[in-house]
């Protein structure tokens, strides 16, 4: 479970069993008013691993997703964010 902005975000979806405390990760988020609760975008698709190196790596299941951050650093990620 993550807290942004002291709210809940939390889901069980198969894939998101590989999101461990400690790991760093990049969460795309969307709010749902119903709940009062934000929610990963595209359920595990919302969901970017950050390893040590910086690469980052996506818990989405399609190949064409994870296949978009495969080569990516975290630093690429967030300069096409902004």
């Amino acid at each position: 479970m993550v807290y942004v902005n002291g709210h809940r975000a939390s889901v069980k979806v198969n894939g998101f069993d590989e999101v461990n405390e400690g790991q760093e990760y990049v969460f795309f988020l969307f709010w749902g008013s119903a709940y009062k609760a934000y929610y990963p975008a595209g359920g595990n698709s919302g969901v970017v691993v950050v390893n040590y190196y910086l690469g980052l790596r996506s818990l989405a299941t399609s190949p064409e997703m994870q296949s978009k951050v495969r080569r990516m650093k975290l630093e690429d990620l967030i300069n096409r964010t902004n």
